[in-house]
């Protein structure tokens, strides 16, 4: 006697309920803003699904980080090859996009000049932007002097109120530890002592 199976074999994967679908929907999106948070999709102008995808495909596992996000569009560092492709992508189909990014340009460099000309004056920093760009000016401070090792005379009255912002002393080399702000990490500069 055969049974019939209504055409399908009683060997195949079921297909899936919409319960299952929700929750492997749920896990994607979530893997997605684990990679790309949506503040950081939101500032790129960009769906975060997208953005995802094209750093799968690119094998980047790294999650963006806002301030990384925000030094591309500025063009204070060069954007990695799988987000050209999608910015670009992005501007064919909206016209619009591109004035939005540079309006965001143009802010991200006036705050970059605010925090500057604080530094110059000996104003306090506040605002999460702001502090951003500070760390940011207080890491290239310290890594330009790293490389003249620890020749403070290269430095300007900006950069060497920028090291004091973020607790570095150049004449204490206790303290020429750093957190890069695009990750987060402890950088340790060298010292003369140790490798020049």
């Amino acid at each position: 006697m055969a049974f019939n199976f209504g055409g399908v074999s009683p060997t195949a994967t079921p297909e899936p309920t919409n319960a299952s679908r929700r929750r492997r929907s749920w896990a994607g999106r979530l893997a997605d803003r684990r990679l790309c948070p949506v503040a950081v999709a939101d500032l790129l102008g960009l769906a975060t699904q997208d953005v995802a995808e094209a750093m799968r495909g690119a094998g980047s596992t790294r999650p963006v980080s806002l301030f990384q996000a925000n030094a591309w569009i500025v063009g204070a560092e060069t954007a990695p090859g799988w987000l050209v492709l999608i910015l670009n992508i992005a501007d064919l189909h909206d016209p619009g996009r591109a004035s939005l990014v540079a309006a965001h340009q143009r802010r991200m460099y006036a705050l970059h000049q605010d925090v500057w000309e604080a530094f110059g004056t000996g104003q306090k920093i506040k605002g999460t932007e702001r502090v951003a760009i500070a760390a940011r000016i207080a890491f290239e401070s310290l890594s330009e002097f790293a490389s003249t090792r620890g020749n403070i005379s290269r430095l300007g009255p900006n950069e060497l109120a920028a090291l004091a912002w973020a607790g570095i002393d150049p004449s204490d080399k206790s303290t020429w530890f750093v957190a890069d702000p695009d990750d987060s990490e402890i950088v340790w500069f060298p010292t003369a002592d140790d490798a020049f």
